[in-house]
Order: C-alpha cells, then structure tokens, then sequence
C-alpha cells in the first residue's frame, strides 16, 4: 500500500496518509496548509531553526521540479491526444469518445500539479523565511 506523508511548516508536524491522500491536507494541530515531503527526507528536530530552513528549500526544490516534470509530461500528453483526436474521422465515435475522456482525465492531472507548484511556492517561501 502507498502512502504520502505531508509536513506543517507553521507547527512544523508530519502527517503521514496511507493510500489516497486528499489533494490540499490542512494540519490538524494548526490548520495550516500541508506540503507533500518525499518519504526519505529526514525531518529536522522541531527546535533546529537552521534545520528547518534548510529542509524548506530541499523540500521546495524537489517540489518544484516534480512538478515542473510532472506539467511538463502532462502536457506533452495532451498535445498528442488532440493531435491523434485532429487526425480521427468523426465516423470513429468509440475512439473520439475514448481520446476525450482521457484527455478530460490529463487536462485534470495538468490542473493538479500546476496548484501543487503554486501551493509549493506559497507555502514553502514564507517558510524558509521563517525559520531564519
């Protein structure tokens, strides 16, 4: 079984969640949003300000670039389901039907990590701020 395991920067708690995480966790201490936190980063000790700082911008980086991956092949993606879906004729309906919908499903996933990246970005750089 997956599971993701998510940080508060304001209280600085983790928060593990087995199978599907909900896609904008707020902590339960703070309500404060939470931060996807790759699974090996080891967290910092609640008192190390330093510590924090530095793991704001090791989390904020591995972040951004998956997210900055995950558009990027999403994207890509979508560009070849609207190009295949340009090249059907309309009397292939089953398979128009099919590109759509997986489109829809692409276009959702595209929508997905561009908020990740923003709330990365808006989370993470007050964070880093803080700790200092």
């Amino acid at each position: 079984m997956q599971s993701a395991m998510f940080v508060c920067f304001a209280c600085k708690k983790s928060r593990r969640y087995r199978a599907a995480a909900p896609r904008n966790p707020t902590c339960q201490a703070c309500k404060s949003p939470m931060v996807y936190v790759f699974h090996k980063f080891e967290m910092p000790k609640q008192e190390d300000r330093k510590g924090w700082q530095e793991f704001a911008a090791k989390v904020g980086s591995y972040n951004s670039e998956l997210a900055e991956r995950s558009v990027a092949n999403v994207s890509k993606n979508i560009r070849q389901l609207e190009a295949k879906l340009k090249k059907l004729l309309p009397t292939n309906r089953k398979q128009i039907i099919e590109i759509e919908a997986l489109l829809a499903s692409n276009k959702k996933w595209l929508e997905y990590w561009e908020q990740f990246a923003a709330a990365t970005r808006t989370i993470l750089k007050p964070a880093a701020r803080k700790a200092k």
